[in-house]
């Protein structure tokens, strides 16, 4: 026999409502008090369980919703399912093997090339590869950071923990290297197995030292000849120059001075303060960077001429001095080996010109005075009175007006010392023309 279930109004057996799943006792053995009774204390909580249970189904119902929105793999597909699970786990896999992938083209093309001693380059390409493997480290996970479980955060932490370790004594590997494979054909003193003391070695780029070894080490005060024929004599460390030491070069020239050595500019560079001596009889002394005139220093040239001042990338910028061999010299600014900015030129005569100055020529607003008293004041351009200018004669007489090429042209008037218009109106290429 069916009835009605009072909880959702179903129709079901007495026994139990297929509905909601109410449980209804049966009356045949309850009196209708009884039963008005039992359904007052049951059907109130009986209800409050049927809309909490709605309300998970709800809940439940929009999440699949929201995950329908997201490109899923096939749920009807156990296979895929398996590997979708297993996902974020290979890219960590992956990520692993890109980390010690990077560390091994770091090993391969930053130390072995070290055998054949030039490796600078090699040990920058490693720092690129080894930094290129963490970019990827970091890509292969960016996209499921947030479904990383603890132990897949804890691996990637140690690879790029050990990739990192791994790489800062990588240039301790270097000279290691290098100096176990200088035994091969080196003639000196030993100890320890190690060559240590005096000793010669001829490297595998052609290049000879003779001097002072520690541990293995082409290390302290030698000299290396070069097979293009440069003569270095100095202190050296791993066989390249570092510190004080001078060298010749096949050309002629000559520098003595500091060498950084293993800068990943240039494997030997001069740095510092050094003095070179060219080929020409010309000679330098100040500072350098990387084979370049770099700071203050002094220039003097064969033919008298001497600049004192500073320098950029081998060539006069900034503040300096410049003294001719006739006498002349100009103090103020250069910019790329020309006189540029303000600057004062004083001729060997006497005259001066004290003003603004653009690659070499005075340009702009300048004061030109010659040694007999006259002074011009006004606009210059490529070395030449252009423009409105004030010339003023030694007897205190003066023109003022505008000047072509060094001559006056154009509107001008002309006084005496005592300030009458001697000639107000046109010249032309210097000449007066007319009122």
């Amino acid at each position: 026999m069916n009835s009605m279930c009072p909880v959702c109004h179903q129709e079901t057996k007495k026994e139990n409502c297929k509905s909601c799943g109410f449980e209804i006792p049966s009356f045949a053995f309850l009196s209708e008090a009884d039963a008005n009774r039992w359904y007052e204390a049951n059907c109130s909580q009986a209800k409050q369980k049927l809309h909490k249970e709605r309300e998970e189904i709800n809940q439940l119902q929009e999440e699949r919703e929201e995950q329908e929105k997201q490109p899923v793999i096939n749920n009807r597909n156990p296979q895929k399912q398996s590997l979708f699970r297993w996902q974020k786990y290979w890219q960590v896999y992956i990520c692993a093997g890109a980390a010690l992938l990077g560390i091994l083209f770091g090993y391969l093309f930053g130390v072995i090339p070290a055998v054949i001693d030039g490796w600078t380059i090699w040990f920058i390409i490693s720092i690129v590869l080894v930094f290129l493997s963490w970019i990827l480290f970091y890509f292969l996970i960016a996209n499921d950071i947030d479904d990383l479980s603890v132990k897949q955060v804890i691996l990637a932490s140690i690879i790029l923990f050990y990739n990192t370790w791994y790489f800062i004594p990588m240039w301790d590997m270097h000279k290691n290297i290098a100096s176990r494979a200088i035994s091969d054909n080196y003639i000196g003193e030993y100890i320890n197995g190690k060559p240590h003391g005096q000793g010669s070695i001829t490297f595998r780029d052609g290049k000879v030292y003779t001097g002072d070894f520690i541990n293995g080490r082409a290390t302290g005060h030698g000299i290396l000849i070069y097979p293009n024929g440069d003569i270095y004599e100095g202190e050296v460390r791993d066989g390249r120059r570092h510190g004080q030491g001078v060298i010749t070069w096949a050309n002629g020239n000559m520098f003595e001075g500091e060498w950084v050595k293993n800068n990943w500019i240039d494997p030997d560079s001069m740095r510092g303060s050094g003095k070179m001596t060219y080929a020409s009889g010309d000679v330098y002394e100040g500072n350098f960077s990387s084979y370049r005139r770099q700071g203050q220093g002094v220039y003097t040239w064969t033919n008298g001429n001497i600049y004192e001042g500073n320098w950029r990338n081998g060539e006069r910028h900034g503040h300096g001095i410049f003294t001719w061999a006739n006498g002349d010299i100009y103090e103020g600014n250069w910019r790329k080996g020309q006189r540029h900015g303000q600057g004062i030129l004083t001729f060997a005569n006497g005259n001066n010109y004290d003003g603004n100055w653009e690659n070499g020529q005075r340009k702009g607003h300048g004061i030109f005075t010659w040694a007999n008293g006259n002074r011009h004041e006004g606009n210059w351009e490529n070395s030449q009175r252009n423009g409105h200018g004030i010339l003023t004669w030694a007897n205190g007489g003066r023109h003022e007006g505008n000047w072509v090429n060094d001559l006056r042209h154009g509107q001008g008037i002309e006084t005496n010392a005592s300030g009458t218009v001697i000639r107000e109106g046109i010249w032309n290429e210097g000449n007066f023309v007319n009122e």
